[in-house]
């Protein structure tokens, strides 16, 4: 694994993929608010708990930037124990259905595989989660049988 000093940008054909800012929270608000897997803490503190991950080492978040407007957020979460990193996002309602995460999720695998060296890439959904789980099968992740509460787990490997 090779943690970046910064946040890089990522850019696809619309979106642009960079660090949140404090300037990005009342946008930030609502992405959380209206997400079905809400983090249990306001934006701010979900701002505060990724910029601390990054300093640890342990995450890396996206604002996922389009139109000039913070649609979601994308990154890694909980470490990259030997070399495998969690993808997790969140987007916002005006935003679903548009395509946005199928966008944003390919250039965060091809960074995953390349500038961070990892091995693979895990995600963790509700089976009733529908629009995720045609995301992750759609991008080459294999669902396993392993759960972790009421989320099933995930993979990608390079290549998939």
């Amino acid at each position: 694994m090779r943690f970046p000093a910064e946040v890089p940008v990522l850019t696809t054909p619309r979106l642009t993929l960079r660090a949140m800012t404090a300037s990005d929270i009342p946008a930030f608000a609502k992405v959380v608010v209206e997400s079905p897997n809400r983090p249990d803490r306001d934006a701010h503190e979900t701002w505060q708990l990724a910029e601390a991950g990054f300093a640890a080492q342990q995450m890396i978040t996206w604002a996922i930037e389009i139109e000039g407007e913070l649609a979601g957020t994308i990154g890694f979460y909980r470490g990259f124990a030997g070399d495998v990193g969690e993808v997790g996002y969140m987007l916002q309602r005006a935003w679903q259905g548009q395509r946005v995460l199928s966008e944003a999720l390919p250039a965060v695998l091809k960074h995953a595989y390349g500038p961070l060296g990892l091995v693979m890439v895990t995600a963790y959904t509700e089976d009733a989660n529908e629009p995720s789980v045609r995301l992750l099968r759609r991008h080459g992740f294999t669902r396993t049988e392993q759960t972790h509460d009421k989320y099933r787990r995930w993979e990608h490997r390079p290549g998939a």
